[in-house]
């Protein structure tokens, strides 16, 4: 089962790292705990990859907020210069999220593409049930994660992830949908302002 969580992980002198990641998780008795081993895949170059080879330990937060998987995987230039913001973004994400554990790599193949990261997950702690993600948050996590290959994609592409995203948020969604989907949009007008001088976004 793969799963949309948020990793956070340490490097050698404590500064934090958060990245949203889609493990994928062996054992299928999650009403009882019973997800014990985790498969990561990290992208080459990444600070994610980077702390755990170090490390070897991270923790694993499984949550229905949208808005905090869209930060973690957009506010990337901040946090690489802000350790307050990936400190207080971690801390926010422990307290809504459902759950999370600790984790360890047992084993690690850096010759895959991308590496594979084969880790041990340790005891789950509960905050509340985790009861999935409605089409308005899915909307949000797939439109979150075109934007993040908006330097790849040709911009068609992304304008009509916007309109069919637009459409399930607004008949499905609740604040935090619309927050998320108004980050989202203030992140692409950002880039292509910088990029082409214009965003020309579809309303």
């Amino acid at each position: 089962m793969i799963l949309e969580t948020l990793i956070t992980t340490n490097n050698e002198t404590g500064d934090r790292h958060i990245a949203a990641m889609g493990p994928r998780f062996e054992g299928s008795d999650f009403a009882k705990e019973g997800l014990q081993k985790m498969v990561l895949r990290p992208y080459p170059e990444t600070r994610t990859l980077k702390n755990l080879l170090t490390m070897g330990v991270g923790v694993v937060h499984i949550t229905d907020n949208v808005f905090n998987i869209v930060r973690a995987a957009l506010n990337r230039e901040k946090s690489k210069e802000d350790k307050e913001f990936n400190r207080q973004l971690a801390e926010t994400i422990e307290q809504t999220c459902c759950r999370y554990a600790s984790f360890r790599v047992i084993h690690s193949n850096v010759e895959s593409m991308p590496p594979q990261l084969y880790c041990q997950l340790n005891h789950w702690t509960r905050n509340r049930d985790f009861i999935g993600f409605n089409r308005a948050k899915n909307a949000i996590i797939e439109m979150a994660i075109l934007v993040t290959r908006v330097r790849f994609l040709p911009k068609s592409e992304i304008d009509e992830a916007i309109v069919k995203s637009k459409i399930i948020v607004d008949k499905t969604g609740a604040e935090q949908e619309m927050q998320s989907y108004e980050f989202l949009i203030d992140y692409l007008n950002d880039y292509y302002q910088n990029e082409t001088g214009q965003a020309d976004l579809p309303d």
